[in-house]
């Protein structure tokens, strides 16, 4: 940018003395000029600062013999502050959005026949309902109601009022909520019975239920859904999901027994962690069948999820990760999920035995709680066999449904919750034997008998609050130094093809990553690109920081909103404390409940057992 020509004022040169007296540049960029000189109105008025400097602001004041100017030049921080960066900034001002234009069109809505429960009403607990173990509660539901609404692809939404001034009765209740024994099935002359949980509600298929925050209709937070095949029959995409569903049964045909991560992970002994891909999946063969299988149910849950939120709540969760670029699995689309964990178990093995502590009440702190974890369940079930239950215990609903293969449950995995196995009165012989004699059925269903796929949203992954292995390291930028000390360790350049969805998503997702950090850092920097160049060979991006600034800033107002209702609603419990303080319920000490020991004072307890017995 040229400077004034100070040559046209009378008596100042350019170079060497000047009469100008400056101060140092404050925050705003602001520089007080004093001049002491003659003909300074004609300098300013032949040379206009503004034909050199188009931002500048100049004005004067009057100040006794001389005359002083203050010039606001722009500076870097304040130009900077202007510009429209990719990914959600931290100080973004939440804007409560207009309901009233978040809702689905008609043909948009389902086609469904209306749920014939209008109200849902807990039973009562009687006398001779068994109690729960001492020290511990069971879950309470209120009463929902069912609500009309186009703010619902279903056109209904099952309601409770939840005021926040309970939140923390409600944590503490958390802390000892156990399994009502109800949502356990009793075997009466070989057959099942299932008996009605005590103030808890049964989810209805196919109907989302949500809160309604401090009574208020309007202001709705979706607990969750389950979805069934048969609920779903009425809908347009039914084939597709049945067919993702049968693609995924038999894409994990030949596994055993256990708990699989089959995407990413994040990496612990790094600061807050890193977010790499797992390793779980990666030989040649095993790669090449999760690939088809991570598409299918990345499928899955982005039909089920548009079923299950608000129309709200799904479009500005599709903004923000378009917005953050989150690296979900199964292609390109947003409001995917991150990880994925597959659990296996056999009609003859416990829940919590093939899972360890993911079968008992647990709660998941590092998911991202704006979004809702996945649960598809597949079930081999001989007749008269019990599926299982799922207790949301916050909500004090619980899914049990009958008879079912294949069970869609949507809910936020950082409330407590738990799943109950499936159980069934068929020895390992008869049970081959019912397998055999429809082997069309078995094929379509894989051969294990209950499959769990959670897929889940890591708040590292979508927050952006820890490192992410993308690429080896470029040695350029910000560049952690623990990169150039991990050599061997995974990244998504290197190993992520199979996991985002193929060769096509995984190119566009990794140069999405590197024409945000591109873009953004030329906007610290001040800088401009020509965006009418040459074309760049990848699928536009959802969203072009200059031309669709209003917008962006818009719906990141409405994502802070969101987020913030969700961490209102959130009783913040943590992991290590809910197992320490259950743990010391059952040992009756929940009176004298102290807090975690320091590393030091582990360290000490260690070294004392140690030398008792002679190791060290």
């Amino acid at each position: 940018m040229p400077n004034p020509d100070w040559s046209k004022v009378d008596g100042i040169r350019v170079h060497g003395d000047s009469p100008w007296l400056t101060t140092p540049p404050t925050e705003k960029g602001e520089v007080w000029i004093t001049c002491r000189c003659s003909g300074i109105d004609h300098a300013f008025g032949h040379v206009a600062l503004a034909e050199y400097c188009p931002d500048t602001v100049f004005y004067r004041s009057e100040v006794r013999d001389s005359e002083a100017f203050v010039v606001t030049t722009p500076n870097l921080a304040t130009e900077v502050g202007k510009r429209t960066l990719f990914g959600h900034p931290k100080d973004v001002q939440p804007i409560k959005p207009p309901l009233n234009s978040f809702i689905f069109k008609p043909e948009e809505l389902s086609t469904a026949p209306a749920p014939p429960e209008t109200v849902l009403i807990p039973p009562k607990l009687e006398p001779h309902h068994p109690e729960p173990p001492r020290n511990f509660l069971h879950p309470r539901a209120g009463i929902f109601t069912l609500k009309k609404t186009s703010a619902y692809q279903r056109g209904y939404v099952y309601t409770t009022p939840y005021y926040l001034s309970s939140k923390e009765g409600d944590r503490e209740r958390m802390m000892r909520v156990v399994a009502p024994s109800q949502l356990y099935p009793r075997l009466a002359d070989g057959k099942y019975i299932h008996d009605p949980v005590p103030e808890c509600v049964q989810m209805v298929p196919g109907v989302p239920f949500a809160f309604e925050i401090d009574g208020n209709p309007d202001q709705l937070h979706t607990i969750g859904a389950v979805h069934t095949l048969e609920s779903l029959r009425h809908e347009p995409d039914f084939w597709p999901i049945l067919r993702d569903t049968v693609l995924v049964a038999k894409g994990l045909r030949g596994c055993r027994p256990g708990s699989y991560n089959l995407v990413n992970t994040v990496l612990k002994g790094i600061g807050p962690g890193v977010v790499v891909p797992a390793a779980q999946v990666d030989t040649p063969e095993f790669a090449g069948q999760v690939c088809s299988v991570l598409k299918s149910l990345g499928s899955l849950r982005r039909r089920l999820l548009r079923k299950t939120l608000s129309k709200y709540e799904y479009d500005v969760t599709e903004f923000n990760a378009d917005d953050m670029n989150v690296v979900g699995f199964g292609g390109l689309e947003p409001n995917n999920a991150t990880s994925c964990q597959l659990n296996l178990s056999t009609p003859w093995q416990r829940l919590m035995h093939a899972l360890g502590q993911q079968g008992t009440e647990h709660l998941d702190e590092h998911d991202a709680e704006t979004r809702k974890t996945f649960f598809l369940a597949l079930l081999n079930l001989p007749p008269d066999s019990d599926s299982g239950s799922f207790p949301l215990a916050w909500a004090g609903v619980y899914i049990r449904e009958i008879n079912a293969w294949a069970l869609y449950l949507f809910f936020d995995g950082v409330d407590i919750h738990t799943g109950i196995g499936a159980t069934t009165t068929y020895s390992r012989a008869e049970f081959k034997q019912w397998m055999e004699a429809d082997l069309e059925m078995a094929w379509n269903h894989s051969e294990l008998w209950r499959m769990g796929i959670v897929q889940y949203a890591s708040r590292s992954a979508h927050s952006r609050d820890t490192y992410m292995f993308m690429t080896p390291s470029v040695r350029f930028g910000n560049c952690a130094p623990e990169q150039h000390h991990l050599p061997i360790q995974r990244d998504f350049a290197t190993h992520g093809q199979e996991i985002l969805g193929g060769q096509e998503p995984w190119a566009n997702r990794m140069g999405r990553e590197i024409i945000y950090a591109f873009w953004n850092k030329l906007q610290l920097c001040n800088l401009d690109l020509d965006k009418d160049g040459h074309d760049i060979p990848l699928q536009s991006l959802p969203f072009h920081p200059v031309d669709d600034a209003k917008h962006i800033a818009l719906y990141r107002g409405y994502f802070e909103y969101y987020r913030q209702q969700c961490a209102h609603m959130r009783l913040n419990i943590g992991k290590h404390q809910f197992l320490r303080f259950r743990e010391s319920l059952r040992n009756d000490t929940y009176h004298c409940v102290q807090r975690p020991p320091s590393r030091g004072h582990v360290e000490l307890r260690r070294s004392a057992w140690s030398s008792k017995r002679g190791l060290g």
